[in-house]
């Protein structure tokens, strides 16, 4: 396919050489390492074209080849592109200059891309490039500097009036911002401390930007202000966090200012947001950092947070009260799938919020507990009830002991979910009921054997691996809070038939703490199955990213325990013998 789209683009003309260049593209992306063969001639080629500049064609054919060299940067690694790239950046640079806005934003991608491909190599362009993303963001759509790129905006005729025209001007200086807002929060999050200079003028631009008219602008905006808390965590080297309030470790002095600033700015737009999709973005971005940086990062803010939230699941959020855009209402489908994508993004955020304040998280419990059982009910959609159930599972996860007041509410719950026809349903359940059974202080061992045969049927014919995945972490957490109460004879055949963990590979943790416990334990029907558990360990300790560095040399351990007292098993004999 290649060897055609260059003959295309050496013997075509006009747009359709854009859209080899294109192709091109798509294709170094798609065959990653397998592109390199063909590196060579397609970088002579989009060298050149990154040299147009004669006319409007030329310019929009020279940004898409600007574009197209992102991925094949990316295909083919630093070693083999650092040779083109300081005459690329010279020419995308130049790009900069050449009055052309869609050429002007290709320029500012391959910035971000090579950032990500050289990390702290394209630290020596930041005091180049630096400023002219500042400047993108400080553009005045009032005194437009896009007067002279009337050729390229062809939607617009002569006889346009000027309110028209000037709202073209407009669109596309917005356009130019959020590609800026963009590229800044890219750069910083690969070239790190080499950025530093730089970041107290662009959070201040970022902060700005994130009131902008529009909806794209802000969303990029708010993403680069979460990618700076982000990266200055990182770059603190903070000790680990501890779950609850008040924080037991505080964050970095450099931190702790920049969320100053940054937190408030984040809350008061997430407040006044109008388009659902920015508030989306917003939780998505907020649950990640959260659970990047700890409790301390939203201790002072933990009661807007939650108000926000509680308005997204009565529906009285800023952004759920428009129900209609530019162009006119929405449907009922596109605003059901909105609604969804909304409530999960607010769920994932409470989940988050329990993660960090552990047991503190009891007051909040009392509030989101009540609002996201009603999620879980028959005339609920299934990404509603998949929901329900998942952020459920996940408070009961990270409450530990204090969830035991709600057991009562949620045992029946979950059990009644193991049986939803949806196959996301079911594996949250088979987590969230194992977490309960965990962390609850109340003995509910009486509810084992039901218990039990309602999971019986998730480690036979799911079609999603992640069903019995989770089953089996189940059965292991109900087994290690109540070993007496489980009849090991029976489960334990289904269970190692299923194992090893095919998918949630954190449950390989919970398991192996159960068989670990009963090997040395000398539980009767392990010692007597032993040749089945060493079939699991030789499926897992040859996956490096299968188990954490201490579950795999407590296994190690063991191993090398069964080996002594169990010549007969011949595992010196065996591919077991490399972790001897």
């Amino acid at each position: 396919m290649m060897q055609k789209l260059m003959f295309m683009l050496d013997n075509s003309q006009g747009e359709t050489r854009a859209v080899v260049v294109a192709a091109i593209g798509s294709a170094a992306h798609a065959s990653d390492n397998e592109f390199a063969s063909y590196f060579p001639e397609v970088m002579k080629r989009l060298v050149l074209l990154m040299s147009l500049h004669s006319n409007e064609d030329e310019l929009m054919l020279r940004a898409v080849a600007t574009d197209t060299l992102v991925a094949v940067a990316e295909a083919v690694g630093k070693d083999a592109f650092r040779p083109y790239l300081g005459d690329l950046m010279n020419k995308a640079m130049e790009g900069l200059s050449l009055e052309n806005t869609r050429l002007r934003e290709c320029s500012y991608y391959f910035f971000a891309g090579a950032a990500q491909v050289f990390g702290d190599e394209f630290a020596p362009y930041l005091i180049a490039i630096v400023p002219h993303l500042i400047h993108s963001c400080q553009l005045d759509e009032n005194n437009t500097h896009v007067e002279n790129e009337t050729e390229e905006l062809d939607d617009v005729d002569a006889d346009e009036n000027e309110e028209e025209l000037s709202f073209v001007f407009k669109s596309a200086i917005a356009d130019e911002k959020e590609v800026a807002a963009d590229t800044i929060g890219e750069i910083f999050q690969h070239t790190g401390a080499a950025f530093l200079p730089y970041a107290e003028t662009c959070v201040k631009e970022l902060v700005k930007l994130s009131s902008h008219m529009t909806e794209g602008v802000r969303k990029t905006s708010f993403s680069s202000l979460f990618t700076f808390l982000r990266t200055f965590y990182r770059l603190s080297n903070a000790q680990d966090w501890i779950p609850g309030l008040p924080p037991a470790v505080p964050l970095h002095e450099n931190v702790a200012q920049l969320n100053a600033l940054v937190m408030p700015a984040i809350l008061s737009g997430w407040e006044e947001e109008d388009d659902k999709m920015v508030v989306v973005q917003l939780c998505q971005d907020l649950t990640e950092v959260t659970k990047l940086c700890g409790p301390a990062l939203i201790s002072d803010h933990i009661t807007t947070i939650a108000e926000h939230l509680k308005l997204i699941f009565e529906k009285k959020a800023f952004c759920q009260l428009e129900l209609a855009d530019d162009e006119g209402p929405l449907d009922e489908d596109e605003q059901a799938e909105f609604d969804a994508l909304l409530i999960s993004a607010a769920s994932d955020v409470v989940g988050a919020l329990a993660a960090v304040l552990g047991e503190s998280f009891v007051p909040f419990a009392k509030v989101f507990i009540p609002y996201l059982t009603k999620y879980y009910k028959k005339t609920k959609s299934t990404s509603e009830r998949s929901m329900a159930i998942g952020s459920l599972g996940e408070i009961a996860t990270e409450m530990k002991a204090a969830i035991t007041e709600y057991t009562e509410q949620l045992f029946p719950l979950f059990v009644k979910a193991l049986s939803d026809e949806d196959d996301e349903v079911r594996s949250n359940a088979a987590f969230a009921i194992g977490a309960l059974c965990q962390n609850t202080t109340i003995d509910v061992s009486s509810q084992y054997p039901a218990l039990l045969m309602a999971l019986h049927p998730l480690f036979h014919g799911q079609a999603l691996p992640n069903i019995t995945d989770n089953a089996c972490g189940a059965v292991a957490r109900m087994t290690m809070a109540h070993p007496n109460s489980v009849p090991l004879d029976s489960v334990l055949p289904v269970l190692m038939q299923a194992l090893p963990i095919k998918q949630q590979l954190e449950e390989n943790e919970t398991v192996f703490k159960l068989l670990f416990s009963l090997i040395r334990s000398q539980n009767p029907w392990i010692m007597n199955n032993l040749p089945q558990v060493l079939r699991v360990f030789g499926e897992v300790l040859p996956k490096e990213d299968d188990l954490l560095p201490k579950t795999r040399q407590e296994m190690v351990e063991i191993l090398m325990g069964l080996n002594q007292q169990f010549p007969t098993l011949n595992i010196a004999d065996s591919p077991l013998a490399t972790y001897l």
